[in-house]
């Protein structure tokens, strides 16, 4: 997708699960859009670990989550059946399905994540799903290795919340 838009950059596919090959300590900026929204915490933790063994010291990664009103997405899709139009809409049907619940665990900082089914996918139940991380997480699991620079979780600014990270020196 990202060659049929012309996004810019050195563009590979990474295993489901690290390692990976590339090298140490040599990007200096690094994307993962939609990609933490949908890794369970062993992933997420994983993936953090192999972003900071990659990174260049003062390297800026922007990671994305669902935002908080996902939350509210997965109960309209319940509520409002007839929009659940994809395969995507109806598995949000049955993510966080105790909405009030789901809402004070982000509110508390918790981590949250739910598995979805992947039929004939290769992605594994327990590494994959729909993830919502709260800035407290981001806080507590990214450092030392890196520090939090911002945490935006404004649909005016972007679909997703996006973590702004650097590299530890």
């Amino acid at each position: 997708m990202c060659r049929t838009t012309g996004a810019p950059g050195q563009l590979v596919q990474l295993p489901a699960m690290p390692p990976s090959e590339l090298p140490e300590g040599s990007f200096s900026t690094a994307v993962a859009y939609s990609v933490f929204s949908h890794l369970s915490p062993v992933a997420h933790d994983a993936w953090r670990a192999e972003l900071a063994r990659v990174m260049a010291p003062g390297g800026i990664a922007f990671v994305t989550t669902q935002p908080r009103s996902f939350l509210d997405r997965c109960q309209t899709m319940r509520d409002h059946p007839e929009q659940a139009t994809t395969d995507w809409h109806r598995k949000l049907q049955g993510s966080f399905v105790d909405h009030d619940e789901a809402v004070r665990r982000y509110e508390a900082g918790e981590f949250l994540f739910e598995a979805t089914s992947n039929a004939g996918s290769a992605l594994d139940r327990d590494l994959y799903g729909e993830t919502v991380v709260s800035r407290k997480q981001f806080v507590e699991r990214w450092t030392p290795d890196f520090e939090l620079l911002d945490f935006i979780d404004d649909s005016g600014r972007a679909r997703q919340a996006v973590a702004v990270l650097r590299r530890a020196l």
